[in-house]
């Protein structure tokens, strides 16, 4: 089998900020009055690149950034108790109407394990994972402490000047931390011109704050553009497992780009390409932070809808017969034709009984001993039929989308909702 022509080219050098460097924009004169969540509604974080992709008529496109950081949103509910409670929630939307100011990502909410510690001319603050925040260096931190029943009772504004695995280190020796406080990041907001609250009583108010991240220098960086160590590689292109994937909410179909029309009483089409493409629309629940933070890493490493990434179908459609290195036969259906696999499949993903994937190009199929014989373009790894749970086809995908949007449940629980589109082969072109 041939591979596909390639017909997609990948612009992905154009830098237009440095992905290093933050630079915080000068706290405004007065801050917000900063309230703690109550979580009856999920903490939603969306993520934002921006993509340039022009689609030609062979159904071929070119993309390329227009940006390198992400710029994200958050919606986050805050509700009040008494009175004092609800004039600084007034006051902090009065003020957010009229001036740029700096809001805590309060799904990277942290919690101090131990009293902060004075180190030379800085504080150490304790606190687990903080790198599975957006926690960086350069950027802001903030510590609301607590009165009683979840209350602020004051708050604190210092930058980072160190991330490790167990601890923040910030610049000040005034920063003053304990058990029971609140530590989160910072990101610089927009101005919003409108909010609206709704007053349950005449002392009990909530809202739900929507607030934009400020573009530019001050705007926290994205990952690293390697995508995390839990997703392994095929052609230095990496791959999405399948263990991530929400069984129950998940769809998988086929997309051709083409046109239709009126001719007499009939019809007339035409289509681009040579081929419908696959895509699947994903709904995931990660249960863990570290789970969580890693597809929200591989997203922004991907930058949108940029850089593509491996996925296997879904849907296993083949058992395996017969195997060896150069070669995997699969059991054919009933009323299968070998032409319908010839015609699919491109690519072949070889799921193992330990979860582990493995893809290979196709170079030919045929009728062999035991089914259908599948030809890789490059060996297969010694395996025996007990380890393989099953074969399917393979598909380089991006994101349909430039967005990625979490709802974060708990600090720890996140939910995502995203759409996938196949693609065929890629190469990287850089602007002159």
């Amino acid at each position: 089998m041939a591979n596909p022509i390639l017909t997609r080219v990948v612009i992905s050098l154009l830098v237009l900020d440095d992905q290093d460097v933050v630079v915080p924009q000068a706290l405004p004169a007065s801050l917000p009055l900063y309230l703690l969540p109550d979580w009856i509604r999920e903490v939603e974080i969306e993520s934002s690149f921006k993509t340039d992709v022009v689609r030609h008529l062979a159904d071929s496109e070119a993309r390329r950034a227009l940006a390198t950081r992400p710029n994200r949103a958050m919606q986050v509910r805050i509700a009040t108790l008494e009175r004092a409670e609800s004039f600084r929630l007034f006051t902090s939307i009065f003020r957010q109407a009229d001036q740029r100011a700096p809001w805590p990502i309060y799904s990277d909410q942290m919690e101090p394990t131990q009293v902060s510690v004075v180190e030379s001319s800085s504080t150490r603050i304790f606190v687990d994972r903080p790198d599975l925040r957006r926690v960086f260096v350069g950027a802001r931190v903030l510590v609301l402490r607590q009165a009683t029943n979840l209350r602020v009772s004051s708050s604190d504004v210092a930058v980072v000047e160190e991330v490790k695995l167990d601890s923040v280190l910030v610049a000040g020796t005034s920063f003053s931390v304990s058990v029971g406080d609140f530590l989160f990041p910072l990101m610089d907001c927009e101005v919003r011109l409108t909010h609206d609250l709704g007053v349950d009583t005449d002392g009990i108010a909530a809202g739900v704050l929507e607030l934009e991240e400020l573009p530019g220098a001050s705007a926290l960086p994205s990952a690293p553009p390697q995508p995390p160590v839990a997703f392994p590689q095929f052609q230095t292109i990496p791959v999405f497992p399948s263990s991530k994937l929400q069984w129950g909410g998940l769809q998988a179909g086929y997309l051709r780009h083409g046109d239709t029309g009126a001719l007499g009483r009939g019809s007339t089409f035409f289509v681009f390409g040579s081929r419908p493409r696959a895509t699947f629309d994903v709904d995931s629940v990660a249960l863990d932070r570290q789970e969580a933070i890693d597809l929200v890493h591989f997203f922004e490493s991907r930058m949108g809808r940029l850089l593509p990434f491996w996925i296997l179908h879904p849907l296993v459609f083949f058992q395996a017969t017969a195997v060896d290195v150069g070669f995997i036969e699969v059991r054919p259906p009933v009323d299968g034709a070998i032409t319908d696999l010839d015609d699919v499949m491109k690519d072949v993903g070889v799921l193992l009984a330990d979860g582990t994937e493995i893809i290979r190009t196709v170079s030919s199929v045929s009728v062999g001993g035991s089914g259908w014989r599948i030809v890789p373009t490059s060996s297969f790894p010694i395996l025996a039929l007990s380890d393989i749970r099953g074969v399917t086809t393979a598909h380089i995908v991006r994101f349909s989308d430039d967005s990625l949007s979490e709802e974060w449940v708990s600090p720890e629980v996140c939910q995502f909702s995203f759409s996938l589109v196949e693609l065929t082969r890629e190469i990287d072109a850089e602007l002159a």
